[in-house]
């Protein structure tokens, strides 16, 4: 092998550029690729953005009558006095006593039970439960049971559920 010395001048600065260009090419690619990941970060963060935007111009589109009446359906709080008072009503708009109620409330599954002891009539009864079923409060009759006394008066023990938006808990918010 003979190597002339004019040869070897020709062939170094092309070996030169040709190194040149890899170690540009494997030293700018890392770089390309945080720019390309931030690009793409950027892009998702502009529908992030972009679904916000539509989501609060519905909010602020829905009315106000609208969001009274959900909370009212479903409210933040247990709200016992509330339900006591609701309870009361019903009991003697549909001709029933309400002799006793208790709350017990499940905050973490967002959940009031309301076991209720109520005495009169059948068909007075009837007309409360087709309350209770009306009512605007959101309500589950869990459990009911009749007790006849020997005057004839019938007795209603009924268990009711309720409920209410936790936002203690992420699974239960609305």
């Amino acid at each position: 092998m003979n190597f002339n010395i004019k040869s070897l001048y020709k062939v170094i600065p092309l070996a030169n550029i040709l190194l040149a260009i890899g170690l540009l090419f494997f030293l700018s690619l890392p770089q390309a690729q945080d720019y390309w990941n931030e690009l793409s970060m950027l892009n998702q963060q502009k529908e992030i953005q972009s679904s916000r935007e539509e989501f609060i111009s519905l909010l602020k589109s829905l009315d106000r009558e609208k969001i009274n009446r959900l909370q009212q359906v479903i409210p933040v709080q247990a709200q016992e006095p509330e339900l006591l008072i609701q309870s009361e009503d019903l009991a003697s708009s549909a001709g029933l006593g309400l002799s006793s109620i208790n709350f017990l409330v499940k905050e973490d599954q967002g959940e009031v039970i309301m076991s209720q002891e109520l005495s009169g009539s059948y068909s007075a009864f009837k007309r409360y439960l087709e309350k209770v079923e009306s009512n605007l409060r959101l309500m589950d009759i869990e459990n009911i049971s009749l007790i006849s006394d020997d005057k004839g008066v019938l007795k209603f023990k009924i268990d009711i559920q309720a409920y209410f938006r936790n936002y203690n808990n992420d699974n239960h918010g609305v």
